[in-house]
């Protein structure tokens, strides 16, 4: 059995500590930059026959849901609810897309594929 010299074990969970802080803080700025690089921007998706808008904010808010004049002689009305989610669901992989891209380009990859697991999964829990 070896002896630990207890200040040198607490230098280096003090030096971990510190690492970890240091990569917390870059990962809390690139966070900050792509909420700025999106800042006021909108993302929308359409229905596959193009009946139903729906336009998010950035922060995944319903911002807007425009419903084609035309759409009776597209759908039917009970089409009308399976076709305001398919938009929704179009806008939000949009803003999705975005987001991740935006991660990647900022050079946190692992973020982004973060964000894109993370939305898979919520998308596979609400259907």
């Amino acid at each position: 059995m070896t002896a630990t010299n207890p200040q040198s074990m607490f230098g280096t969970i003090q030096a971990e500590l510190e690492e970890n802080q240091r990569q917390l803080e870059v990962a809390i700025a690139a966070t900050r930059g792509v909420e700025d690089e999106l800042s006021g921007r909108t993302f929308s998706g359409m229905d596959r026959k193009k009946m139903v808008r729906v336009t998010l904010a950035r922060d995944g808010m319903v911002e807007d849901v425009s419903v084609d004049p035309r759409w009776r002689t597209k759908i039917t009305p009970t089409a009308l609810g399976p076709a305001t989610l398919s938009a929704y669901r179009a806008a939000r992989a949009s803003l999705v897309d975005e987001v991740a891209t935006a991660f990647a380009g900022a050079g946190f990859g692992a973020f982004s594929e973060q964000v894109r697991r993370h939305t898979e999964a919520g998308d596979e829990e609400s259907r």
